[in-house]
């Protein structure tokens, strides 16, 4: 990729303004080398010096990007022609809006100079494919690898399409995302599956064509582009998981279902779907999300009006936490850094906090940030576990 549109992404990345594609194009050039984590990093740090251009007038403005050209001048960014990268991403950054919020937990400055090692990995992508006669295949981040009918970049498993298949007898595959990871799946009728850490998917290697097509989320989270009918014989598309089932036509929509929470969300991004169980009903509309809870005898689905970008921001390379406890923001850091957290005081899980992280982000700086509210005393690294105190 060129400068100029590693450029535009971080700008886009900045503002909340990437698409799906131009997410994946992001995360791989980030995992490219060490040094573009490096560049990638400086540049959110500049954002978040960004945020304060909003309450001040063009001559503070001026002494701003002084201060952070002294700034990046200081750090010395390992490619020379990046410090005049960081200039036009400035400028770009002020032109759009920033994603900090004023009640954020990024509003505590940090210290970035003083940064500690740790063993923890940032996650990546990686899955296990397991065959219907059992057989598991691990799939890595730049291992290619080809099927009878499917083919792995190391990034993305794609099926043959319908017509390209001539088997009459419908397989079956799981894929399987660990802690740490995530992976994106493109079926064999055209929809495209991104599969979030900790999650499993069930589905036909070929859909049949004289029945809905159906896949069912054991556990997990995942986002589906769903293949419109039109292009499948008119047929309608379900998602399946042990409490609800899912009916669209042709649509957008992200679903929930972790085994060690209590609720099940559905959150329509596009189009139109059809929620249900045993007892209950509901139809979704753009920008709604369904909740059956668990507890709940009668498994009642209630529906709520969400913020879409918050509900998705996981497959575009952020954690967006609106008034999240800390122990729900924990188990998301579990899943994606495959940690283990724990809280010396109870009483600090019910602390909510507001922000948006990056996911590629080394863990440290994310406690680091937390840490400076003043919420949480300290913190411990022990290898691959964390202590909250």
């Amino acid at each position: 990729m060129t400068k100029s549109t590693i450029e535009i992404l971080i700008a886009k990345y900045c503002a909340r303004e990437l698409n799906a594609s131009e997410a994946h194009q992001l995360q791989q050039w980030i995992e490219e080398s060490k040094s573009n984590r490096n560049i990638f990093k400086e540049y959110l740090h500049i954002n978040q010096t960004v945020e304060q251009s909003k309450k001040i007038n063009l001559i503070e403005k001026e002494l701003l990007w002084r201060k952070i050209r002294a700034k990046t001048t200081k750090r010395k960014l390992s490619n020379p022609r990046w410090q005049f990268a960081a200039a036009a991403i400035l400028l770009l950054l002020i032109g759009l809006p920033v994603i900090i919020n004023n009640s954020s937990l990024f509003n505590s400055p940090a210290n970035n100079n003083d940064r500690i090692r740790n063993s923890i990995e940032i996650g990546t992508d990686k899955a296990k494919l397991t065959l219907e006669d059992g057989t598991e295949v691990v799939l890595n981040k730049g291992e290619s690898l080809n099927g009878i009918n499917f083919a792995s970049t190391g990034e993305e498993l794609t099926y043959k399409k319908d017509a390209e298949n001539s088997s009459s007898k419908t397989e079956f595959n799981y894929l399987t995302i660990p802690r740490g990871g995530q992976f994106v799946l493109n079926l064999s009728d055209g929809t495209k599956v991104w599969l979030n850490s900790e999650s499993q998917l069930k589905y036909p290697t070929s859909f049949a064509n004289n029945a809905p097509r159906q896949v069912e989320l054991l556990y997990g989270e995942a986002y589906f582009d769903v293949s419109p009918s039109s292009d499948n014989n008119g047929l309608s598309f379900k998602v399946l998981n042990p409490l609800q089932s899912i009916e669209v036509i042709g649509t957008e929509f992200n679903v929930r279902a972790y085994k060690d929470e209590n609720e099940v969300y559905t959150t329509l991004v596009e189009g139109k779907v059809l929620v249900e169980n045993e007892n209950h009903k509901a139809i979704l509309n753009p920008n709604d999300q369904s909740i059956i809870h668990l507890d709940s005898n009668e498994k009642a689905i209630n529906v709520i009006e969400v913020d879409i970008n918050s509900e998705i921001a996981w497959m575009k390379g952020f954690f967006s936490f609106k008034h999240k406890s800390l122990k729900d923001i924990s188990k998301t850091l579990m899943r994606w850094y495959d940690v283990a957290i724990t809280f010396e005081n109870k009483d600090l899980e019910t602390v909510k906090f507001k922000g948006n992280l990056s996911k590629y982000q080394d863990i440290e700086e994310i406690l680091r940030l937390i840490k400076s509210t003043n919420y949480i005393n300290d913190y411990i690294i022990k290898e691959n576990s964390i202590i909250i105190k």
